[in-house]
């Protein structure tokens, strides 16, 4: 089976990394089923439940698998089959196969309805049958037969799911025969009782020595800050449409916030062209409690489902695996600790995990399971989807309790000279920000007032440093935050086994020309760096083949060590010294972040000592990282170049090896090796699109890819603030970049590229191309929630400049985009992620004019609650604009499902006749086609009667303008 599921699903990475291992105290990796196809393990078991029909029907049917046109499922009146809407949605989606759902006319549940929902997006056809279960089923059976389709007999989904789920296991083991402890995680346990029972059982009879730990969210907790509580969210990734509030949206004809008889009704006669019978009693039901009739609906169905006269579920409890032996410990997880555990994978990983496939995480991290530091431990992280808006306020909430959000509480002289002198030291300390609010009541005395400032930090040893600063300048200040400061784990210190620290004086190093690199060289080089860097998977992505216009490949270099390519370079050089005749006493590099890291974990695996100079613009967080690895830091110069020369001084003060960031034959060899791996993972690509900024690895990649298949095309891509090389293959000019200037692509952040490489980046590229900030931005909101994984903004430009058409592609053209960096300081994400949400419609501000009278707010408020919105910030603003003196500008901030849900809730205001504002609209692509049912009602409500309206405030946006006119 797991061959067979190879050929669709993903055979995930299983990577370890060195700062996490410091920090458990163990030696971890971490089987990343986040990544998967899908974004979750469960697809697994649902491609094995049709895979395994087939291979029982096999010699009835006499065709392969390839060459089978259709998938009959049957819908059960007799009890719910859980997986039939996942099974129609593969067979569709993954195998371009078409379903055939038969079904009894009987009374549909909510859920029932949910999965003929799900059905038809998979474009299925619905045919009635019989008068009972039985009737129906032996004419799905007798119609597969005679169409030569695959019958899904449901009585055996669960068996042949476990099976699918069991190869996650067996992946683990042949990646790594010395696990000596594996932990899997489980939420709620019924509905991940597959997972858990397939795993364990699995190992315990193929290594019984190996130690099973099962990590669960203790049951209080369990539908707090991981909303998909039931673990269906991935399906959405095969379809976008393919969520519970989609459904609902469908459901509602009116367009009330509102589901009755008559709406599923018209569905039922949708589907099956007659009437049916939806239940009994009459219902009026919201969306909060739609979702919560089909969740208790779900959860039924997974304790009820007949299997064979008995069930499987019972077997594969928490209790009979214990019994068994197959679980030899249970440890159990807060939500606060599963959060934590949340943002630290982000960090370490770049990948994200969903409230199950963090508890691992969790385990590790809050030292739950007493390993000593050369155990070999796994933990799977099942799955990874997050919905938009739960990711928002779980990265809040986290960055709450690790730190990074705090507020300022100090009383200050009332006036506006005592309120700027403190926002200045607060700058030149670094902190950042977001709000100020004043309290001149209760404590405060007549002439002074408590201010209240709310702050972004690196963490709490910034939130203490700022503290103690105030206090010593005379203020009376106290520091207020959601977390507390935990111990933070040392640095590295202790150097693990050198790798190649003997040099060899028979071969001593030479420089070499970069003439000198070729196919044979690079593969001599990634087979020198594999013990350093790690093999980086590349995956084919439908999502974006479609938003592209082509075939897309991602080649996940964000998940590398350091979460960057530069340990490939750096690796490279170094070993390349140490075979050489003289060990180098020190290693120093200068670097915006990303190499220094690089640098900092080959120093640490050689028992070398390290110095790393970055300019005054690089990230406090990827410099935090790399004093983690043990290094020396420097902050000096305004740009790379300055902080380059001041690392050589430091090379000849200590007799050190100066480790380039890219203008070295060696480094440039290094990067090479990714354009290896992309050609063994796509032979027949044709396109590969490479981040650019000094140049050595796009300069490494199209040697290897040009000198093995010269029609490969080959584009570099720059941030449009920082594009020295746009013009460089007509003038082999650089354009000039002033010092200073700052990108959110730090890492592409090189005013002067080039080098020894100059040639290379004139004749083997084929064409620069360049991003602005904003398409950035949206393109790291997009790939996390499309892919699971965190891009830095120098690491998805590539990406970027596909989304927006920056790149001419054909339909069948093979595009691989080169992701090659996840160092993101996480309240930068925050700034970066309430852009995207908006741009995808997930967040929206309203601006609108009211009385200033009691419970004016709650109506507006009222209509919001309909729409299911989730309110997120108000602020009113008194005698400022166009206003009269009884009235007040309100802002109201939201988040939402979709733009429709946007323009419900706007509607709904205009007929009450109010005139909202939609904040920042001309930001968002195709605004005005978006907006336009909300702008028509406007322009009809204040043309036929314009005194039902409030006026416009003075501050108006020019949206009004153009809503008017």
């Amino acid at each position: 089976m797991t061959m067979l599921l190879k050929k669709e699903m993903y055979s995930t990475p299983l990577f370890g990394y060195e700062l996490l291992d410091n920090v458990f105290g163990c030696k971890s990796k971490f089987k990343m089923e986040n990544l998967q196809r899908y974004g979750d393990s469960s697809p697994r078991g649902i491609a094995s439940i049709i895979l395994s029909n087939y291979e029982n029907q096999r010699s009835s049917l006499q065709i392969p698998f390839s060459n089978v046109a259709h998938v009959v499922l049957v819908l059960n009146s007799d009890a719910i089959d859980v997986f039939l809407d996942a099974v129609a949605l593969l067979s569709k989606f993954t195998w371009n196969k078409n379903v055939v759902v038969f079904c009894t006319k009987h009374s549909l549940s909510p859920m029932e309805l949910v999965q003929i929902y799900h059905c038809k997006l998979a474009e299925s056809k619905f045919i009635v049958q019989g008068n009972t279960y039985q009737e129906c089923f032996q004419a799905a059976k007798h119609f597969a037969s005679q169409e030569k389709a695959i019958f899904i007999d449901s009585q055996f989904s669960y068996q042949f799911s476990l099976i699918g789920l069991a190869t996650v296991a067996n992946e683990i083991i042949e990646t790594q025969e010395n696990t000596e402890t594996l932990i899997i995680p489980s939420r709620l346990f019924t509905i991940g009782s597959l997972l858990v029972g397939g795993v364990s059982i699995f190992v315990k009879k193929v290594k019984p020595a190996t130690k099973i730990i099962l990590a669960r969210l203790t049951e209080e907790e369990n539908q707090g800050l991981f909303p998909d509580i039931l673990q269906v969210g991935w399906k959405s990734n095969v379809h976008k449409d393919a969520t519970l509030h989609t459904f609902f949206e469908h459901l509602d004809a009116n367009n009330d916030g509102l589901v009755d008889n008559l709406d599923t009704k018209a569905f039922i006669r949708e589907i099956f062209g007659q009437n049916w019978e939806f239940q009994e009693e009459e219902r009026v039901l919201g969306f909060a409690d739609f979702n919560g009739i089909v969740t208790e609906e779900y959860k039924k169905a997974w304790e009820e489902m007949p299997i064979c006269g008995s069930q499987l579920t019972k077997y594969l409890s928490e209790e009979s695996l214990i019994k068994q032996n197959f679980l030899d410990q249970v440890v159990s997880i807060t939500e606060t600790e599963a959060g934590i555990a949340f943002m630290r994978c982000l960090e370490y990983t770049h990948t994200q995990a969903d409230g199950r496939g963090v508890l691992s995480v969790a385990a590790l991290w809050n030292k739950k399971l007493g390993l000593d530091n050369q155990q070999n431990v796994v933990g799977l992280i099942s799955g990874g989807f997050m919905d938009l808006i739960s990711f928002q306020t779980l990265l809040d909430y986290c960055l709450a309790l690790s730190g990074y959000n705090f507020s300022i509480h100090v009383q200050v002289p009332d006036t506006t000279r005592s309120v700027s002198k403190l926002l200045q030291i607060l700058g030149a300390n670094n902190i950042s920000v977001y709000d100020v609010t004043f309290d001149r009541t209760g404590n405060s005395s007549v002439y002074g007032a408590n201010v209240i400032i709310q702050c972004l930090s690196k963490g709490f040893e910034q939130q203490n440093l700022i503290s103690q600063i105030l206090i010593a300048q005379g203020y009376k200040a106290s520091i207020k935050s959601a977390g507390t400061d935990p111990s933070q784990p040392p640095n590295l210190t202790i150097f693990s086994s050198p790798v190649c620290s003997k040099s060899k004086t028979d071969n001593p190093y030479v420089r070499r020309d970069i003439n000198q690199i070729t196919p044979q060289s690079i593969h001599l080089a990634w087979e020198r760096i594999k013990g350093n860097a790690l093999r980086t998977p590349t995956y084919p992505d439908k999502y974006y083949s479609q938003i592209c216009g082509c075939k897309i490949y991602l080649k996940f270099e964000n998940i590398q060590k350091t979460g960057s390519f530069k340990i490939r370079g750096s690796s490279n050089m170094v070993l390349r010294v140490l075979e050489g005749s003289v060990r180098p006493k020190g290693l120093v590099a200068a670097s915006a972040g990303n190499h220094s890291q690089g640098v900092a974990l080959v120093s640490y695996k050689l028992g070398l000592p390290c110095a790393i100079v970055c300019p005054t613009y690089a990230p406090d967080g990827k410099l935090n990282y790399t004093k983690k690895y043990g290094a020396e830091v420097f902050k000096v110069g305004s740009s790379l170049e300055e902080s380059a020369e001041y690392a050589e001084k430091i090379c000849k003060e200590r007799d050190w090896l100066f480790v380039k960031p890219f203008n070295d034959v060696d480094i440039i060899e290094g990067q090479g090796t990714m354009g290896l791996e992309i050609f063994e993972d796509v032979p027949d690509i044709d396109t590969v699109l490479v981040n650019v900024g000094g140049g050595g690895m796009i300069a490494g990649i199209a040697l290897y890819l040009k000198t093995i298949k010269p029609k490969i095309r080959i584009i570099g891509v720059q941030s449009e603030v920082v594009a020295p090389l746009l013009d460089y293959k007509k003038t082999e000019l650089l354009r000039p970049i002033p010092v200073g200037t700052t990108t959110l692509a730090d890492g592409v952040n090189v005013r002067i590229p080039g080098g020894v490489h100059n040639e290379i980046l004139r004749d083997l590229v084929d064409e620069y191309v360049s991003v602005s900030e904003n398409e950035i931005a949206s393109t790291i909101v997009n790939l996390l929630s499309s892919s699971r994984t965190l891009s830095e903004g120098a690491g998805c430009l590539g990406l970027a400049a596909l989304i927006h058409k920056k790149v001419e592609v054909k339909p069948e053209e093979k595009v691989c985009v080169l992701l090659c960096g996840g160092n993101l300081d996480m309240s930068t994400l925050k700034q970066i992620y309430e852009y995207g949400l908006r741009s995808l419609g997930r967040f929206f501000s309203i601006h609108l004019t009211s009385n200033d009278s009691p419970g004016n707010l709650s109506k507006i408020i009222s209509l919001a609650t309909q729409s299911d919105l989730k309110l997120q910030d108000v602020k009113h603003i008194r005698g400022v604009g166009d206003i009269n003196w009884n009235e007040v500008t309100i802002t109201i901030s939201f988040y939402s499902n979709s733009f429709k849900q946007q323009i419900q809730f706007l509607k709904a205001l205009v007929k009450e006749g109010r005139r909202p504002t939609i904040v920042g609209r001309e930001f968002i692509k195709d605004h005005e086609l978006i907006y336009e049912p909300f702008d028509n009602l406007l322009k009809e409500k204040i043309n036929s009667k314009p005194s039902h309206f409030l006026p416009i405030p003075l501050t108006s946006t020019t949206d009004n303008n153009k809503v008017l006119s």
